[in-house]
Formats: structure tokens, C-alpha cells, sequence
């Protein structure tokens, strides 16, 4: 198979921008009415601006990625050969979308024949567009679908008028800027509540398997209890549901899609399973132990901690030796200045994607802060323009940080931990930048405040970095394998890192290793440097 070259040679960042910028406006504010091709209309929608995807996958390619169509530029793309091939853009979260936006390989002298497709799980996928380009541009061309809701948004190419090569150099998507409450599952409700009261004698009434479903509303605090086998309760099909979650001593207990203004699992709750929901306010958790409680999928949107306030959205403010139980996975924590995680004992942290968390006013705020947290796992997280990564500035031991994005702007040290005990960093990929003070980004601290032990027996092994500082008497019982672009030791790379996403990804899969550069291939196992 031949790849398909690049024989414009034309196309630049700048014309990409100026056609991003004509789309921005074009698509209106509040209270806007736009007129699509076919002439749908989109009215009220609160903003129809552009809705950046967290990752992108496709059916195949030829060498030219599918991250390729995230980097800002033109002069990239991703291709595929055969008709039917496809690329999906994830983002992240369900959105309100209201169109989508294409830049074709060679636009300006072929049309393209092709779909687009949405879907809410990245499973079942519906068709609400079929078309061809212009043919006219190789600039973004904007197509308007009917608004609703998803969060992968996949354009299928079914050839072009010269050949049946799929390519594409650009792909955005618009919508709402704010994330709708998820929609409830589909099945059977096999018990219904329309007020707090109902919901408490159905809660009651409710025997293992049974699902209670909500109607719109509101229903105060709710105190569950415990059962011998899972009970669900979620909104009725269509329906918004709200309410606080009081549990201690809670058991087999799953909540899916509602508002959650604020939570508490206490004592010997157990069993508990939070998804698809929306917080509106804090969630603390409280002396559980190996307690399978899993917040999974749920949005943690501009959350603020005033003075006296509880700190974080997600707290365990209790010391333990042993593992809470909890797993927080799949969630958004964006926006405000409230603590996106801090606990005290070992909870499991995978997954999640950090977001413009900012300090405001006098608060300090940490995206991920462990304090003791023995055992703590942080895998697979995406921090995104954040004031901080992960940190640990009172002791932490035993955690194990790895494969994690850090893209800060804010303090130059991505990872602090302080008084450590043997805890493991590797497979991180800490971005380069200026940060804070004119100090860069992306710098490992292993440290200790004065009147507090000096960190032992951490290992720092196969990250990207900026820079490793060890200081204040804390030592390391391992360091080797680790691309840096200042102070490498031996066994260790110096350069800079060329990612698959570009100089600066869009999303965490773009922080990967591109074929060719420094560290590929060269971590202690045999993988990339940095996240795998």
C-alpha cells in the first residue's frame, strides 16, 4: 500500500486559525438562531462554541496518525485507504453538539464522499449527516447536524472523487460549553418515587436487582440503607433528578445519572457504586475500609472551597493503614478552585482528566493532593493547564504515580512529594514550558519541609521530564532511565521528547512518543519513555 503525500505544500497554522476564528463567530451566542446548508436551524442553544475532543481514534492508518488531526496544522493529516474507514473524536464527556467541522487532505481539488455518526457510549453510533465536501477548500468546512447530545462524534469517508483513500487534516467539533447531565441508563423500573418520601419507603420496599427510578425533582437527602443484593436508583427515561447523599452503614448501593448537590459515605458503608452523575457540590468520604465504593464517569464542574468550606470534591480527610477501597475513575474535575482529590488514606485515582483548576482569592489548590495515602495508585490521569499536579507536601507513602499526562501552567514542579516513603513515579510524561516564578514546567520534586524527615526509598524510573530535584537530605533508592532535557545522571537520556500529538497535544494520547524521537523504545521494560 502506498501512503498518500502531501504535494501542496500550502497550507499553514495561520490560515487554520483564521478559519477557527471565522467559525467561532460564526456559529453566535446566546440566544443566536444559525442557519445550516440544508437549512436547519439551532435555536437557543446557550453556545455553540468549539468543543475540544480529549482523544481521537480511527480504523486504521498509513503512518499519518489520527492524532495528526488535533495538532492546529494543516500540513498534517491522518489517512487510511478503503472505503468505509473511520475516524472518532472522544470529548471526554457527553456534550450538547451542533456541528462538525472538517479539513480535507487535497479539499480544494476533490469532494469527499462521507458520514458523520454520534454516540453516547462509543458503541451504538447514530447517522446524522450523509454528504460530500465542497471540493473548493482545504480549509475547515463546517457541517451542521441536528443539536444533541454525545461524546464521540466519528466521520466515515467513503472514498473521494480521485481515489478511495481517507484523508483528513483537521477535525473539530462544536457545541454547548458546558456538559448536560448525563442521561439515565436504559431498563426495567421496577419501582417508581415521585418525592423524598417515596423514595425512602421504595428504598425500603426495594429487594436485590430492583431498580427504583426517579421522576423530575428534587428529593432532599437520601439516607440508604443496606441490602443483601444491588439496588439501583436513577432518573425515569427523560427525567432530571436531584438530591444529597447521606450513607453510613450503607450496603449494595448503585446511583446512576442524577444531579448530586453533595455526598457523604460514612462508617461501614460499603458496596457503593456513584456513576454517570453530576456534582454540584463536595463528596466526603469518612472511615470506610477495603469498602469497593466507585465513583466512575461523573463531572466535578467549577466547584469553589471557600474559607470553611470542605476543601476538595472528592475528600477523605481520615488517616488509615489500610486501603479505603475507593476507586475514582473515567471523571472530569474542571474549572474552579476547589481541590479536584485530597485524601489521607489509600484510594485508587485512574483515569481522570484534570482541567483548568486554578487558585482564587486566598485558597491554595492541588488537582491531587495525598497526604500519608499509603498505597495511593494515580495511573492514567491527564492534568490539563492546572496551578498544580500531584502532591504530597505532609509525607506520603507507598503510592504509585504512573502513566499520568502533566501539562501545568502554573507551579514549575508537575510531582512534589515530600517526606516520601518508597513511593514509585514512572512511565510520567511532565510537559516543558514556563511556569511560575520564569521557573519551567515539568520538574520531579522529592523534598521535605524542615521540620519533617527527609524522603527515602522513592523510585524515579522511565518519565519525561524537565528536570529530577532531590533536596533537603531526601534520597532515592532508584533513578535511571529517564529522558530529561537538564541534570540527567547516568543511565539516563538528555533531549527533548517529539510527541505523535506535535509540540503541544491536544489531548493525552498525543503526549505519546512519535517513531524517531529521543527515548522511544527505551524505557527499563523495553516500552517508550514516558506514558505508554
Amino acid at each position: 500500500m502506498q501512503p498518500e503525500f502531501n504535494c501542496t505544500g500550502r497550507s499553514t497554522r495561520a490560515a487554520l486559525m483564521l478559519a477557527l476564528s471565522w467559525l467561532a463567530w460564526g456559529c453566535g451566542g446566546e440566544g443566536s438562531v444559525r442557519e445550516g446548508p440544508e437549512g436547519t436551524q439551532h435555536v437557543g442553544l446557550e453556545s455553540c462554541a468549539t468543543v475540544a475532543p480529549t482523544g481521537v481514534t480511527a480504523s486504521g492508518d498509513d503512518g499519518n496518525v489520527p492524532q495528526n488531526v488535533l495538532d492546529g496544522l494543516l500540513s498534517t493529516r491522518w489517512s487510511s485507504l478503503g472505503a468505509g474507514q473511520f475516524i472518532t473524536a472522544d470529548l471526554g464527556s457527553v456534550k450538547t453538539v451542533c456541528s462538525v467541522s472538517v479539513a480535507w487532505y487535497r479539499g480544494d481539488v476533490r469532494r469527499n464522499t462521507f458520514t458523520l455518526s454520534v454516540s453516547e457510549d462509543g458503541s451504538t453510533f447514530t447517522e446524522v449527516f450523509s454528504g460530500q465536501s465542497s471540493g473548493t477548500s482545504a480549509a475547515l468546512e463546517t457541517y451542521d447536524i441536528p443539536d444533541g447530545s454525545a461524546r464521540y462524534v466519528r466521520v466515515t469517508v467513503n472514498g473521494n472523487t480521485d481515489n478511495l483513500w481517507a484523508s483528513v487534516s483537521e477535525l473539530g467539533v462544536q457545541g454547548s460549553s458546558t456538559t448536560p447531565p448525563p442521561p439515565p441508563p436504559t431498563g426495567t423500573c421496577d419501582r417508581t418515587a415521585t418525592t423524598a418520601a417515596t423514595l425512602a419507603s421504595q428504598w425500603s420496599a426495594a429487594t436485590a436487582g430492583q431498580t427504583i427510578c426517579l421522576a423530575t425533582g428534587s428529593y432532599g437527602t437520601f439516607a440508604a440503607g443496606s441490602k443483601s443484593g444491588v439496588v439501583t436508583v436513577k432518573p425515569q427515561s427523560g427525567a432530571t433528578a436531584t438530591l444529597a447523599l447521606r450513607f453510613n452503614g450503607a450496603n449494595n448501593v448503585r446511583i446512576e445519572g442524577l444531579t448530586i448537590t453533595s455526598a457523604a459515605l460514612l462508617g461501614s458503608t460499603r458496596n457503593v457504586t456513584i456513576t454517570g452523575s453530576r456534582f454540584t457540590g463536595a463528596a466526603t468520604i469518612d472511615g470506610v475500609v477495603n469498602a469497593n465504593i466507585l465513583f466512575d464517569g461523573n463531572t466535578h464542574l467549577n466547584l469553589y472551597a471557600p474559607p470553611g468550606s470542605t476543601p476538595a470534591r472528592i475528600h477523605l480527610p481520615y488517616s488509615s493503614a489500610t486501603h479505603s477501597g475507593v476507586t475514582i475513575q473515567n471523571s472530569r474535575f474542571e474549572g474552579g478552585d476547589a481541590d479536584g482529590i485530597q485524601t489521607g488514606v489509600g484510594v485508587n485515582i485512574l483515569n481522570n482528566l484534570f482541567k483548568d483548576i486554578q487558585e482564587s482569592g486566598p485558597n491554595h489548590t492541588d488537582s491531587v493532593q495525598l497526604l500519608g495515602a499509603p498505597g495511593s495508585v494515580v495511573r492514567g490521569n491527564y492534568f490539563l493547564n492546572c496551578v498544580t499536579g500531584i502532591v504530597a507536601y505532609d509525607g506520603v507513602e507507598r503510592a504509585l504515580i504512573e502513566d499520568n499526562v502533566l501539562d501545568l501552567r502554573g507551579r514549575p514542579w508537575a510531582i512534589e512529594l515530600y517526606s516520601d516513603n518508597g513511593s514509585i513515579i514512572r512511565h510520567n510524561t511532565l510537559m516543558h514550558g514556563t511556569c511560575a516564578w520564569n521557573l519551567p514546567c515539568g520538574i520531579i520534586d522529592i523534598t521535605r519541609k524542615t521540620a519533617d524527615a527527609p524522603g527515602q526509598g522513592t523510585v524515579i524510573v522511565d518519565n519525561v521530564a524537565t528536570e529530577i530535584s532531590v533536596s533537603n537530605g531526601s534520597t532515592v533508592a532508584e533513578r535511571h532511565h529517564n529522558l530529561l532535557r537538564r541534570g540527567a545522571q547516568s543511565g539516563e537520556l538528555t533531549g527533548a521528547p517529539v510527541f505523535v500529538g506535535g509540540a503541544q497535544p491536544t489531548d493525552r494520547a498525543g503526549f505519546r512518543l512519535a517513531t524517531g524521537s529521543p527515548g522511544k523504545g527505551a524505557a527499563s521494560d523495553g516500552t517508550d519513555i514516558g506514558i505508554r
